[in-house]
């Protein structure tokens, strides 16, 4: 498999699955041929500028990989990609209520449930959606690293800023309290995740 596939999450083996998401969106794998490992992506979507994402752990952030979590918070999986391109691609549009928001009205406001390395996300924020990324709190020093790598410190902090990342523990609770942490108390206009999954690695579902 060449280098252009390998951070491309292929569970089911089919490598035309992996083709056709790198039809919709241009990726590349950041290398480091050295010590034999992927060190990041880089991507870019319909014009976008090109984001260059870190898959790389921290030393304190390494977790077993029956953890699950951690490890799948690196990975670019198909869901993500096929998301982007059904809210963006004119062929979906028909009785599409995400296209017609994203495309139709002035900056929606877009949150990300367990969004890892937040692809949808930052494309939708650089596509014109004010976005919250979120997902557990031992995934988001790289994703925050990954936002100051990527966005000026207007865009993320600024009084327009554009796209942040919080924790979010799903419950009642914690998503009353993102909302009024974002100014959000009516919701946000698009609400999506890509392949999260209820269930731990091994044990019960929660």
């Amino acid at each position: 498999m060449n280098a252009e596939k390998d951070f491309v999450n292929n569970d089911d083996g089919d490598d035309s699955s992996v083709d056709s998401c790198l039809e919709i969106i241009n990726f590349q794998s950041i290398f480091d041929h050295k010590n034999g490992i992927e060190t990041g992506i880089s991507c870019s979507f319909d014009g976008c500028r090109t984001l260059q994402l870190s898959t790389l752990l921290e030393e304190q952030d390494i977790a077993p990989i029956f953890s699950g979590a951690e490890w799948a918070g690196t990975r670019v999986w198909h869901a993500a990609i096929r998301l982007i391109d059904y809210m963006y691609n004119e062929k979906f549009s028909k009785d599409n209520i995400a296209y017609s928001i994203m495309n139709g009205k002035s900056r929606p406001s877009l949150l990300e449930l367990g969004c890892g390395l937040g692809v949808p996300g930052m494309i939708a924020s650089l596509r014109g959606a004010t976005t919250v990324l979120s997902d557990q709190e031992n995934l988001l020093d790289q994703l925050r690293r990954n936002l100051e790598n990527n966005f000026t410190t207007e865009e993320l902090f600024g009084s327009n800023s554009i796209i942040k990342a919080c924790t979010l523990d799903w419950s009642r609770e914690n998503v009353r309290a993102l909302l009024e942490e974002n100014g959000n108390k009516d919701g946000f206009d698009v609400v999506i995740h890509c392949d999260c999954v209820f269930e731990p690695l091994y044990g019960k579902s929660w």
